[in-house]
């Protein structure tokens, strides 16, 4: 399918050159990708349970042992664990665990419920997934877990809110709400 018009492409990319370890080089950036050369959405995630009902794109904390939630309590902060990037389909029949995080003008799936209370949820803990912050956010801006609004993300001081940091900005927002796509930076 060839690029939309405007858009840049860039030259193919070898994975293949000097490899001073196994460990794969991952491009969530492929110009061949449906996303055209943007940041795709895509990391590494873990299977944990909800402690309370939760929606794609909610940032999370560790709430006790493999269990997750959403809270707009500043002590939270320190014990981020990602974004839900999925669960079980309210619409499906099967308990099928899947990713889904399409986006589109009305949103997506970003904002739908990913688990109830003790189902299981997909939380990203490493990679590139679209998130809703609580205010203006400017591109690379460090992100935090919301103490006003669960599950969303605010903007970070680094100097003063090491060790609370879930992600960075990969997009920019204008105010409370939206949608944006961001580096999962848990560590």
């Amino acid at each position: 399918m060839p690029a939309p018009s405007g858009t840049v492409v860039l030259p193919p990319i070898s994975g293949g050159a000097r490899r001073p370890s196994n460990v794969p080089w991952v491009i969530l950036s492929e110009y061949a990708g449906d996303d055209f050369g943007l940041f795709a959405v895509g990391g590494e995630c873990l299977v944990l349970t909800a402690a309370a009902a939760l929606n794609i794109g909610d940032g999370v904390f560790g709430s006790a042992a493999s269990k997750v939630n959403k809270s707009a309590v500043a002590g939270n902060q320190v014990l981020r664990a990602g974004i839900v990037v999925g669960g079980v389909p309210r619409s499906m029949v099967s308990s099928t665990l899947e990713v889904q995080q399409r986006i589109d003008a009305a949103g997506g799936d970003i904002g739908l419920q990913a688990a109830a209370t003790n189902d299981p949820v997909l939380v990203c803990i490493q990679g590139v997934c679209y998130a809703v912050v609580d205010g203006v956010v400017t591109a690379w801006a460090q992100l935090k877990l919301s103490v006003t609004t669960a599950g969303q993300l605010t903007v970070a001081t680094p100097t003063t809110d090491a060790g609370k940091i879930v992600a960075m900005a990969l997009d920019a927002s204008s105010g409370a709400g939206q949608i944006i796509r961001v580096i999962v930076t848990v560590a």
